[in-house]
C-alpha cells in the first residue's frame, strides 16, 4: 500500500530522474544498457573520447541510514504520517541470529526482498544521479550501480572532468554514510 502510495502522489509529483533505471515502470538494465552504449556510439561518431566510470555503492541496502530515507521522502514532498510510518516501521525491526541468545535492533538499512525497500532506495540516490546530471555529467543508474559518462575531444579535460564528478559522489557519500565499492 505504501508503495502504490508513493508512486500514485508523491512521485507523480516529483518524479524519480529519467536515467534511473532500477525498480522502475517501462524501465530495464537493456534500456540502461543501451542509453550508456548510445552515448558511447555518439563520442565515437564524432570523434571523442568517451571516459566512463562504473561505480557501485557499497552495500546499499544494507547501509543506507533511516536519515537518509527520511530526507529523500520529504524531498519527495511525501506526508509526514507516511514518513513517519515508513521510518517506524523500519528502525524497529529486531532480528535474531541463529545461535544467539539476544536479538539486534536494526540501527539501519531496508530488508531486501519487499516492495517498498528498492522504491526507497531509488528515492535517496535520485539526488545523486539527478546532481550529476544538472552538472552535465552523463549519469545513468540501476540499483546502486552508476555509470559517469564524460566526452570530449582532449584527454586531459575529461580526466578533469571525471575527478569533478567523483568528488560529486564522494562528498555525497559522505553525506549519506556510504561508500563506493573499491572493488
Amino acid at each position: 500500500m505504501c508503495e502504490r502510495e508513493l508512486r500514485g502522489s508523491a512521485l507523480l509529483n516529483l518524479p524519480l530522474h529519467d536515467k534511473q533505471h532500477a525498480y522502475s515502470l517501462g524501465k530495464s538494465t537493456e534500456l540502461a544498457l543501451h542509453q550508456v552504449i548510445t552515448k558511447i556510439e555518439e563520442a565515437i561518431q564524432n570523434k571523442e573520447i568517451c571516459l566512463g566510470s562504473f561505480i557501485d555503492i557499497e552495500c546499499a541496502f544494507d547501509r543506507t541510514n533511516f536519515s537518509s530515507i527520511k530526507c529523500a521522502l520529504s524531498r519527495h514532498k511525501v506526508e509526514s504520517p507516511l514518513i513517519d510510518w515508513i521510518v517506524n516501521m523500519l528502525s524497529t525491526r529486531i532480528i535474531k541470529i541463529a545461535g544467539e541468545f539476544q536479538p539486534i535492533q536494526i540501527k539501519k538499512g531496508c530488508p531486501q526482498g519487499g516492495v517498498l525497500p528498492p522504491l526507497l532506495w531509488n528515492m535517496v540516490i535520485n539526488e545523486l544521479i539527478s546532481k550529476l546530471n544538472a552538472n552535465h555529467f552523463y549519469t545513468v543508474g540501476y540499483a546502486d550501480d552508476l555509470t559517469i559518462l564524460v566526452s570530449g575531444k582532449t584527454a586531459s579535460i575529461l580526466c578533469d572532468l571525471t575527478q569533478a564528478a567523483l568528488r560529486i559522489v564522494e562528498r555525497w557519500c559522505r553525506e549519506y554514510d556510504l561508500t563506493v565499492n573499491p572493488k
